[in-house]
């Protein structure tokens, strides 16, 4: 009985202990100010290198969001670019060794590509941002980057719509010259392309604007033909793509069909099993 007395005792001065701790606590505790939380991050967009040994970010310097890279077997981080008037908009590695970065002119919102060793060195603009009126709503000539190309270090997919404002091409892109060689010719509906695991342009988002039609596309290979996996009249449910499992058999994709729930569902199904 002596015994169960002294553990109650001994609950009771641990409880008031905490309750003692988290009252002081909670009087010092800092008020964060409201401006806190728009106030532009000191980093941000952290992205690693291809082998895991470096870390690509955004920061800012002189006002300014430039890029810098932390290496992370040194520790050491150090800013490769200097920019004074323009900010650093988005970041990504091309390979261990090269990081293309994106830049508007002056916040127009139409990015240029450039380009820029881990340490700085052999700076390059790849493509310019385009610096005219845009020709519509959000219509301007843009090149956007969307898959490296494993086995050609020196080469990434991009699109342009350069051609037609609405219907991108697909070029390889050459990210120490910015020189661009076509891959893929739009037919006149195809919105937005997207590739396997391999760098390969396997499936493609389509809409026919005069019937009200949209879909998805898709080829085995890039030897193969195109076929038809689905269509979605206008408003009515549908999915898109957002890639391939790793193994190239399965399409991970975004549904708001056959769903209760308020947003999008993503599922997985096999290619060679949907019709």
């Amino acid at each position: 009985m002596r015994i169960q007395s002294f553990a109650s005792v001994f609950r009771l001065c641990i409880v008031k202990l905490l309750l003692l701790v988290l009252f002081t606590s909670a009087v010092n505790a800092r008020v964060i100010p409201a401006e806190d939380f728009f106030r532009t991050p000191q980093f941000r967009d952290f992205t690693i290198s291809p082998d895991g040994n470096s870390i690509a970010m955004i920061g800012e310097w002189n006002s300014r969001q430039n890029l810098f890279v932390f290496d992370l077997a040194t520790r050491e981080g150090r800013r490769i670019t200097s920019y004074r008037r323009n900010n650093v908009l988005g970041v990504t590695w091309a390979n261990n060794e090269r990081i293309l970065y994106f830049m508007d002119d002056d916040g127009n919102e139409s990015l240029g590509i450039f380009a820029v060793n881990r340490d700085g060195s052999r700076p390059r603009v790849l493509v310019r941002p385009f610096s005219g009126r845009p020709q519509g709503v959000g219509a301007f000539r843009r090149t956007v980057i969307i898959d490296r190309l494993v086995n050609e270090p020196n080469h990434v997919l991009v699109t342009n719509n350069d051609r037609h404002l609405e219907y991108p091409d697909v070029f390889r892109m050459n990210i120490n010259t910015g020189d661009m060689s076509i891959v893929l010719r739009n037919p006149g509906d195809v919105l937005g392309w997207s590739t396997d695991w391999d760098g390969v342009i396997r499936f493609a988002a389509f809409s026919d604007r005069n019937s009200g039609v949209s879909g998805v596309r898709y080829r085995a290979s890039a030897d193969s033909d195109w076929i038809e996996l689905a269509t979605f009249g206008d408003d009515a449910p549908s999915w898109s793509p957002l890639g391939f499992s790793q193994d190239g058999k399965s399409l991970i994709v975004r549904s708001n069909m056959d769903s209760d729930l308020a947003g999008d569902l993503s599922v997985r199904f096999g290619i060679k099993n949907y019709r």
